[in-house]
């Protein structure tokens, strides 16, 4: 039960921080359509050969662009996006896309789907788990593409980081608010990787334990000592 009440609340503040990051970034640096207008009113013009460790600074254009100044902050100006993908991006999109149907397969997931009360609840968890992969994508592919249009002007950390990170990081520069949410984001983020590994060890040291240990190398084993070798298969593979 402390397993399940964790990951109830870790996937609470995960979908909280989910909706909200995507939030704030069109918030603050425009919705798709409004970045993929033709004459898109984010437009800036920046200078490309900042000195280095310096944020990139804002060129002053009017009827004549200097050769060391170019456009940025539209899709437009992003010219990948607009290319069709080569046949490797083509292989990691299927990679990915396959991975994502696969997500309910993994061990923990099924950890969790068996422990239903029901076929009815079995059913339901199962059906969500396929989904869930497909909708907690969207902020990060709302999050990855606005960081590729408007992240020319940003800090070189940020600039250099992923898409999450870099975006996390402008974020929490732009209000107390904003700086408590990702705060809250990256803490759940923590706490659902350190659930996972948790419950992989679970499931190694039972295999171990019951599997090997009691029904195949010691048939009259107490309880006790299968308790002992679990925690001795939990401890070493810590």
């Amino acid at each position: 039960k402390s397993v399940v009440l964790s990951d109830v609340v870790q996937a609470f503040l995960m979908l909280f921080g989910f909706v909200l990051l995507p939030t704030f970034v069109m918030a603050h640096y425009g919705s798709f359509a409004r970045l993929a207008q033709e004459f898109c009113p984010n437009c800036f013009y920046i200078n490309t050969s900042p000195s280095s460790g310096e944020c990139p600074s804002s060129c002053q254009v009017g009827s004549f662009v200097p050769d060391y100044c170019r456009a940025s902050g539209c899709m437009q100006h992003v010219a990948h996006l607009y290319t069709y993908p080569p046949m490797e991006d083509r292989f990691e999109m299927l990679f990915f896309i396959t991975t994502l149907l696969f997500f309910p397969l993994n061990p923990h997931m099924v950890q969790r789907i068996y422990i239903a009360r029901n076929d009815r609840a079995f059913k339901l968890v199962l059906m969500v788990l396929f989904l869930m992969p497909f909708l907690a994508t969207m902020p990060g592919i709302i999050t990855g593409i606005t960081k590729r249009v408007v992240e020319e002007n940003w800090d070189p950390a940020s600039q250099e980081a992923g898409a999450f990170a870099g975006v996390c990081l402008e974020i929490m520069r732009k209000g107390s608010f904003e700086y408590l949410v990702v705060s809250i984001l990256n803490c759940a983020a923590l706490a659902a990787i350190m659930s996972t590994a948790d419950s992989v060890i679970l499931g190694v040291s039972s295999t171990i334990s019951f599997d090997i240990f009691r029904d195949t190398l010691h048939p009259k084993a107490t309880d006790q000592e299968i308790v002992y070798v679990g925690y001795a298969v939990s401890v070493i593979m810590v």
